[in-house]
Formats: structure tokens, sequence, C-alpha cells
């Protein structure tokens, strides 16, 4: 009789203690699997951050050639252009350090780029006639901002030890652009600033 009663009081334990591996054993599993799930949103995420800043960089390189082609055919032409301040010419202006109130930040710190109001800058598109409702989509609707300044920083100065007319397809009066191209991806906290110096040959 005793004998019998210490084998069921020995199967209860063994029960017990199983139960009590497989719990540790599930919670563990729980764990690593809840670990791999977070590793996953993670790489998710890296991703989407990564395809969302290149968005970013293609829209402010085609915003660089947008502008380009404004000056070649509107500002470019009319030369000389008595440019502004920014708020005063919009897009269009002289270097902040030449404004009536003088300002000695660069021009992507002085413009607001999310003022739709009263703008300080052009969009893409603009001198073709682009509506500002969409003028996104004519490169990529995910895209939510494509914007652009233009510096007018003045006659080009002729290449180190040259005259100006020995600067192929040069008149002397190149005159130099100073581009600022503002652009975000399909966040708006995604954002590429590019700049580039811009040739104009009458």
């Amino acid at each position: 009789m005793k004998n019998k009663h210490s084998h069921q009081a020995a199967r209860r334990a063994q029960q017990g203690f199983s139960l009590i591996t497989a719990a540790v054993f599930l919670i563990a599993l729980l764990l690593v699997s809840l670990s791999a799930l977070r590793v996953s949103t993670i790489g998710e995420r890296m991703i989407g951050n990564d395809r969302d800043k290149e968005l970013a960089m293609q829209a402010a390189e085609a915003t660089l050639r947008d502008a380009e082609q404004d000056i070649n055919l509107n500002i470019g032409n009319d030369l000389p252009v008595a440019a502004v301040d920014c708020a005063g010419s919009p897009g269009y202006c002289l270097p902040p350090n030449q404004w009536a109130t003088v300002n000695n930040e660069t021009v992507e710190r002085v413009v607001d780029w999310t003022d739709d109001t009263s703008p300080q800058y052009r969009y893409y598109g603009q001198s073709r006639g682009l509506s500002r409702s969409n003028y996104t989509a004519d490169f990529n609707p995910e895209v939510q901002r494509m914007e652009y300044v233009i510096e007018d920083i003045g006659v080009a100065s002729p290449l180190a030890g040259r005259s100006s007319g020995a600067v192929a397809g040069s008149s002397g009066k190149d005159h130099a652009f100073r581009i600022t191209a503002y652009a975000t991806g399909k966040r708006a906290d995604t954002v590429v600033i590019l700049q580039s110096i811009y040739i104009y040959r009458p």
C-alpha cells in the first residue's frame, strides 16, 4: 500500500515537472518569435527609409534639371535681371548676403520650404505651367515636395590663366547661377537638399 502511494506521488511529481518544462519551453519559443518579428519589422523600416531617401534624391536631381530649364527658357533670356530678395521675387534672388536686409545664412536656411501661402521658392514644373496643386504627379505622385531657388551670382569669371574669350563657347558674358533644390520623399521628414552652379551662355 505504501509503495502504491509513493508511485502515485512520483508520477504526479513527474507530470508537474513536465508541465513546468513545457511552459518554460513555450515561453522561450514565444520570446524567440517576438524577437524575430521585431528584427523583421526593423529591417522593413530600414528598407522603407532607404527607398524613401532614394526617391527624395531622385526628386531633388530632377528639380535641379527643371531649374536649369527655367533659366534657359525664362530667366537667362531676360538678362540682366534685377534680382531682389526671395520674398520679393519668389525663387529668383540675389544671395542672402546681398539682400536689402543682409542675411549671412545660406539660402537653404533662409527660405521656408513649407510655406505655401507666400512661397519664396519656385516649384517643379512651374516654368512649364504645371499646377501647384498636383505638380509632383508629373514626376512621381508619392513625392510631397520639389522646390528650388535660383540665386543670381553674376557674370561668370573666366578660368584661371585664361581670358573669357578663350573658354570654348564663351561670349565673355557668361552668367552664373546657384541652384538650391529641396525635395522630400513619401514622408515629409525625408528631405534632400542639393546645390549646383549653372553657367548660362547667351
